[in-house]
């Protein structure tokens, strides 16, 4: 039942991903739903524990833990920055080509980062090749400071519960401290 949730969550997270428009504003994507509500609304419940209609932290929690831990490389229970990056360029890279491009990033900017950061593509990609290395995508998220987003007590390090609070925070737009179908985008 565990590994059942946490791979519903990682579903979720890389459909999250996936199904949110590149080009929008992070405002009007968050609030907007696309495309076929049918695997969000799995994973979505997945992660509804108590099965009330809403996600809590808790349950947020719970369900992404592993997924902190693909990005742990050493194990240590603290991300530093090049964890951070690295696990973010293999989050991000949904094609599993090497390489990141616009939509993806797009896409990423969106679920991953507050509203409030603006990325411009074409300014991280200093190649001018039409896709970011993992040298550019480290260089931009050093632009727009990333890592101080996900470090809560600004020390240094990224915990599992730091990175689940600011993932959840973000996608709490209402900010009642849970998830409805709205924020999870499937309603």
């Amino acid at each position: 039942m565990e590994r059942n949730r946490l791979l519903g969550a990682l579903a979720a997270l890389g459909l999250l991903l996936t199904l949110v428009g590149c080009g929008a504003s992070s405002e009007h994507a968050r609030t907007t739903p696309v495309g076929d509500p049918g695997p969000r609304r799995a994973a979505f419940d997945d992660m509804d524990v108590d099965q009330d209609a809403t996600v809590t932290s808790a349950e947020f929690y719970g369900a992404i833990e592993g997924f902190y831990d693909d990005f742990d490389a050493n194990q240590d229970g603290r991300l530093d920055h090049a964890e951070t990056a690295n696990g973010l360029y293999a989050a991000w890279d949904l094609d599993r080509d090497g390489a990141i491009d616009e939509s993806e990033l797009g896409r990423a900017v969106v679920a991953w980062f507050p509203s409030r950061i603006e990325v411009r593509f074409d300014q991280w990609d200093t190649s001018n090749d039409g896709a970011l290395d993992r040298a550019e995508l480290h260089a931009g998220l050093e632009r727009v400071r990333v890592f101080a987003h996900y470090d809560g007590d600004d020390d240094g390090s990224v915990t599992d519960l730091e990175l689940s609070d600011a993932l959840f925070s973000y996608w709490d737009i209402d900010g009642d401290a849970s998830l409805d179908a709205l924020e999870w985008r499937w309603e």
